[in-house]
């Protein structure tokens, strides 16, 4: 299987929250950092998922909900350990291309950030 498999639309909410939670994680944001995920999501969003831009809104509340947790380590570990269960191995290189494109998007790599991206591939792969 590959990346062209369809994604089921709660995975992909579930990437773009946790995209989103990474790449505020030094509290700022960046337009290099979510431009390439909009274009992961807008590429795999399927006609029968409704509204896409709605889609914003609900993950920006998501990733505050993890950034706000005071298990920011739990929260982004259990997203990658439910995304792991359902993607197949080509549909996870791409969301892990796609969380090292956000990581480094601002041509900074923050400790903290390398931290989560670690955890985050350790759960997901697992």
């Amino acid at each position: 299987m590959s990346d062209q498999q369809p994604y089921r639309r709660e995975d992909l909410e579930k990437i773009f929250s946790a995209c989103i939670a990474m790449s505020t994680l030094d509290g700022e944001i960046h337009l290099d950092e979510i431009k390439p995920v909009v274009s992961f999501i807008e590429g795999r969003w399927q006609s029968g998922y409704g509204d896409i831009n709605k889609l914003s809104e609900e993950a920006n509340e998501s990733a505050l909900e993890i950034l706000k947790s005071h298990s920011l380590y739990k929260s982004l570990g259990g997203i990658a350990e439910s995304l792991s269960g359902s993607l197949d191995q080509g549909q996870k290189d791409a969301v892990l291309k796609l969380l090292s494109t956000v990581l480094h998007a601002d041509g900074e790599g923050h400790e903290m950030e390398h931290g989560m991206y670690a955890i985050f591939v350790r759960k997901f792969e697992s």
